[in-house]
């Protein structure tokens, strides 16, 4: 399973109301507000075994955005 593959798997069970959804939407247009953001990137750190800044998460704007840091966390490797 590819990455994006599994964020999108980990958001449907953070929140399985979101099943069917369009997971390109925003955060914001999956009806999530900060504190989901925050929950649901303390899943991928935990999953992915990476630490994101405080900075970063509260510039999160969609899934592809989290990708996009797992991506730079891999480059770093």
């Amino acid at each position: 399973m590819d990455q994006l593959s599994e964020l999108v798997q980990l958001l449907k069970d953070f929140k399985p109301e979101l099943e069917g959804s369009d997971m390109t939407a925003s955060f914001a247009e999956l009806g999530m507000d900060s504190y989901d953001v925050v929950d649901f990137v303390m899943s991928v750190e935990k999953h992915f075994n990476i630490a994101v800044d405080d900075s970063q998460v509260m510039a999160l704007k969609s899934i592809s955005d989290v990708k996009n840091i797992i991506d730079q966390y891999n480059k770093e490797d």
